[in-house]
């Protein structure tokens, strides 16, 4: 089974279409530059946030099928 790996994208360019890049891409979050480190911290803790819930989530589909 593939692992994915969460992607966080920095870019210089805030008027870019959030929701289209994060569909179509599979990337996480979206960061503008200038980047803060409060900022940087709050996604990264935010993404770990929704993977981690998304893989418990997964976890009891799976095994709630098999009983």
């Amino acid at each position: 089974k593939k692992k994915r790996v969460p992607v966080i994208l920095f870019t210089s360019n805030d008027q870019l279409n959030r929701e289209e890049i994060l569909r179509e891409t599979g990337v996480e979050e979206i960061i503008a530059k200038p980047i803060k480190a409060e900022e940087l911290y709050l996604k990264i803790k935010e993404t770990v946030k929704k993977i981690e819930k998304n893989r418990i989530f997964s976890f009891f589909k799976n095994n709630w099928k098999k009983q």
